[in-house]
């Protein structure tokens, strides 16, 4: 409903809850001082957040007892506040934080910024005392995505380490330089209203810091994904870091991600499809017949309009090279299941995903996130519900079919990462060395950044162009 060269704003009218209430969802884009591309500057970001929050503890507490929620915090693209409660609130409220924000002097903070330092560096040195299911989940990332905050946490940890309080004071003088906005409001609330809320914002965002200038769309820090070649697997290894001597995990982990395509309305569905499908198999075969590990799962995830299947083992009796044949295996097993699937059988599976998709939202927050996930993502298929039901609704079997044969088999694009006990290193190294010998196109990565520098990667699927 509103569009300049700073701010974008889209604006749903509550037409089904009928309630005098609204949320708001507003993300802040900037590529000043290297972000997007910088780690320390992602850094540098969230501990001017957390103190930021900080000193909004009082209007936050009062904004609570009127039934307001209010929050500034941030992702891997930069700071994104949402606000929620009764829509005659929306204006004052939303006002006042971006007011709070342009006031916000950081200089007199040095205290709390040793604590938000200290902590953010604890945490990330317990990173190695996560499941090893967990560890490997960051791995993927750092290797599969560039941009944003996607890296090593060893990387994380250096560049923490660096960072001091007038480091921080010159991120504040010299941040938000460069900026535009995207909004969502879904409520009661007029049009003409929701404009005005955010014209306030735009004009206080602007006067944020001397010479500011709006951001161009193509200027938007991108976040890319790896295309793997087709035929290609690899793997990269993290051996577990012991954080007790006493009490060292016996568990090893391996996260087998299997790269498909760009989504597509159909390709979408049939992913959930086969994802609904492998489920149950993938559970009974690798965690109640073979044993492998507690922790067993198979499952669809999308990837900046990237389409993946991944699944996840963590075993304390094998390590990730045995998991990996185990794993290949069970698809093997699948093969032939799917192709003698029958036409009623096949129903099951659709009619699972149908009510999956049907669901109706439940309040206004409900609703306000879901069309929050399209103008995020910058799809906005805000009838995405509708078009998914219509789509699996010329679902066919032999397309699935078609997409397990891509996806496992002639076009296979696999990534392990794998996350070794000590426990399994022996047995691992020996069924990698026969599997290098094997495998004629199994790749072994040395690291995250030498894996980037050597695979195209698809266009950010997510940009705002």
């Amino acid at each position: 409903i509103y569009q300049s060269d700073k701010m974008e704003i889209w604006f749903k009218q509550d037409n089904t809850f009928k309630q005098p209430k609204a949320c708001m969802y507003l993300k802040l884009y900037c590529n000043d001082l290297g972000f997007g591309n910088q780690i320390e500057t992602y850094l540098l970001l969230d501990i001017w957040v957390k103190l930021f929050n900080e000193s909004l503890r009082e209007m936050l507490y009062l904004a609570s007892t009127a039934a307001l929620t209010v929050s500034f915090s941030m992702d891997s693209e930069g700071p994104e506040v949402y606000i929620s409660g009764f829509n005659d609130s929306m204006d004052k409220i939303s006002v006042e934080l971006f007011e709070k924000m342009k006031e916000f002097d950081p200089s007199n903070m040095k205290e709390y910024f040793e604590n938000v330092h200290e902590k953010m560096l604890r945490n990330l040195k317990n990173f190695y005392k996560n499941q090893p299911y967990e560890q490997g989940v960051s791995f993927q990332n750092a290797l599969m995505k560039k941009g944003g905050d996607n890296c090593h946490p060893d990387d994380e940890i250096k560049a923490l380490e660096k960072i001091k309080f007038q480091h921080l004071l010159d991120f504040h003088k010299n941040w938000f330089k460069t900026m535009r906005s995207e909004c969502l409001v879904v409520g009661n609330m007029s049009d003409q209203k929701t404009i005005s809320i955010g014209q306030k914002i735009e004009s206080i965002l602007g006067s944020l810091r001397e010479g500011a200038n709006p951001l161009p769309k193509e200027l938007i820090p991108e976040i890319r994904v790896l295309s793997i070649p087709p035929g290609s697997t690899w793997f990269y290894e993290h051996p577990i870091r012991s954080t007790d001597p006493n009490n060292k995990d016996s568990n090893s982990a391996i996260i087998s991600l299997f790269q498909y395509d760009k989504e597509t309305p159909y390709n979408r569905i049939l992913m959930a499809i086969l994802a609904n499908y492998l489920k149950e198999p993938c559970f009974d075969k690798l965690r109640t017949d073979e044993q492998l590990g507690y922790i067993v799962t198979g499952f669809n995830a999308e990837m900046r309009g990237i389409l993946n299947y991944l699944i996840i083992v963590q075993s304390n009796v094998h390590g990730p090279q045995y998991l990996s044949q185990r794993i290949l295996s069970f698809i093997d097993s699948m093969r032939s299941r799917i192709k003698s699937l029958t036409e009623e059988e096949f129903q099951k599976y659709v009619e699972s995903v149908r009510v999956k998709i049907a669901q109706k939202d439940l309040s206004i927050k409900q609703e306000a996130s879901r069309y929050w996930y399209e103008v995020n993502t910058h799809r906005y298929v805000f009838d995405r519900k509708e078009q998914s039901l219509k789509q699996l609704a010329r679902a066919r079997k032999q397309d699935l079919v078609w997409l397990f044969e891509e996806i496992f088999y002639k076009n296979r694009k696999l990534l392990e990462t794998h996350v070794i006990s000590e426990d399994h290193m022996e047995e691992n190294v020996l069924i990698k060395s026969e599997r290098m010998q094997i495998e004629r196109n199994l790749h072994q990565i040395s690291s995250p950044e030498w894996f980037k520098r050597r695979l195209p990667l698809y266009p950010d699927y997510n940009s705002m162009l």
